[in-house]
């Protein structure tokens, strides 16, 4: 898939009577349904190096949790890579607003939750846009128009049903006017990212792992999709990079790396990792199996020497829990049969969770000359394991709500699903207090002076 891509950019470069920009939609990685073997977005690297492309694209993620308030907006791909080659990141936006009239059948007094609708249409609006331009990315509006779909099942049937695109409706046009102004205040300046936090993922792992409805890979889905959106709602901030991409990576920001699906690293990738990546005092967050596979053998002992803690193998099953010692109720487990499934036997290490029932390490820290080390035996998809691990990695944490925050090029956008007062900590120290309506809502605040904006409404 991607030889064709390349070839017939690069037929239409040659060919076109002027310059011209191609591009392709490729490069999914998140929300893959846990088919990323059988999605043939693999290749990533032998695209983004090619000069016969200049953007990527693609829907914006649809799962787990990313289209009702409260929930993050978030592209489909390895955003970072993205920039470091040079390349743009299109979404399309395919998020209808909530429908609703404000008199049903021109008769039922609907106002006051057609009023409520667009409220939250707006939060999300905003949310969405704030996205592309925290992450150095673009966006186009998927729209049906008038032609009447009926493509959600929540909105109430009408004769009005079909006479409005979705989003001809005054209040949305204002907020994209709003983040309109503020990416173009935006363009000529260096961009940059806020995030100390890197997330490092693999796509040629993918190969090496199942990809079957009923006997599925019991672990990439929790490590691509759950993970990430648990990160979302940490408060931190991060950017999601391939890594093969690491030897490019700028790490003087980021205070913690974690290595999410790495169970294939080669003698480079452990090259860049140690020489690059773990010093500085940096935290490095190791989940699962990193490096058991090299691409022609599986060595458990590789996974020792990976992480620099001591590991052992211990029997896998269907049922894998760990409690991590963050306070009650807070249980990491897989949603499948792992093998296989280690243990810290480590004496230097520091315990964090264990598993349930055998009492065995399963969440440790380990301080190493130059850097810190941590390991996961399982995903970990709670947002307070996160915070947990960051903390202790000096990693800022904009808000201590469950809220959706965006940072990057000097502005930090909140999302809450519910009003109220909200404090958001800035990193130089400021804290802004949001007096919140009701409902969803997007705030963006100049991340110096912590100036609101846009919104809310």
């Amino acid at each position: 898939m991607a030889d064709d891509i390349l070839f017939f950019c690069r037929t239409v470069k040659e060919h076109w009577p002027r310059p011209v920009i191609t591009g392709a939609f490729y490069g999914y990685f998140f929300s893959c349904f846990n088919r990323q073997a059988a999605g043939g977005h693999l290749a990533l690297q032998k695209v983004l190096n090619s000069p016969d492309i200049d953007y990527l694209a693609g829907p914006q993620a649809y799962l787990p949790e990313a289209e009702q308030p409260g929930e993050p907006y978030r592209s489909r791909s390895l955003l970072l890579s993205m920039r470091l080659h040079g390349k743009l990141w299109l979404d399309e936006m395919d998020q209808q607003p909530r429908r609703t009239f404000a008199y049903i059948e021109g008769i039922k007094d609907n106002r006051d939750n057609y009023a409520a609708a667009v409220r939250e249409n707006v939060a999300q609006l905003r949310r969405n846009l704030m996205f592309s331009l925290a992450k150095g990315s673009g966006l186009w509006f998927y729209d049906f128009g008038p032609a009447g779909m009926d493509l959600n099942a929540r909105a109430e049937r009408s004769p009005q049903w079909g006479s409005q695109g979705y989003w001809d409706h005054p209040e949305y046009h204002r907020v994209v006017r709003e983040c309109k102004a503020l990416a173009d205040s935006a363009l000529h300046r260096p961009w940059r990212s806020d995030a100390d936090v890197l997330l490092v993922y693999d796509t040629e792992v993918n190969a090496h792992t199942k990809s079957l409805v009923a006997d599925p890979d019991s672990v990439s889905l929790q490590l691509i999709d759950f993970s990430s959106l648990a990160l979302y709602y940490s408060g931190a901030v991060f950017d999601p990079v391939h890594l093969d991409d690491l030897y490019r990576v700028d790490l003087a920001q980021y205070k913690c790396v974690i290595f999410a699906n790495t169970f294939l690293l080669d003698e480079q990738d452990k090259k860049v990792i140690r020489e690059k990546v773990a010093r500085d005092g940096r935290h490095l967050v190791w989940l699962y199996a990193p490096g058991y596979s090299d691409g022609r053998t599986l060595d458990a002992g590789r996974v020792s020497e990976v992480t620099g803690m001591t590991l052992r193998s211990i029997p896998g099953s269907k049922k894998v829990a760990v409690a991590v010692a963050v306070g009650p109720g807070v249980t990491e487990t897989l949603w499948g049969r792992a093998e296989p499934l280690f243990a810290v036997a480590d004496a230097q290490a520091t315990v964090f969770g264990r598993f349930s029932g055998s009492g065995l390490p399963a969440l440790a820290l380990k301080r190493l000359p130059e850097h810190t080390a941590w390991f996961s035996a399982v995903p970990l998809t709670d947002d307070r394991s996160w915070r947990l691990i960051f903390g202790p990695a000096g990693v800022h944490f904009y808000t201590g709500e469950k809220s959706i925050v965006y940072a990057g090029n000097g502005l930090v956008t909140v999302h809450v699903k519910s009003g109220g007062t909200h404090t958001v900590a800035l990193r130089n120290g400021r804290k802004v207090a949001l007096a919140l309506p009701a409902g969803p809502s997007t705030v963006v605040l100049d991340g110096e002076s912590g100036r609101v904006l846009s919104g809310p409404e």
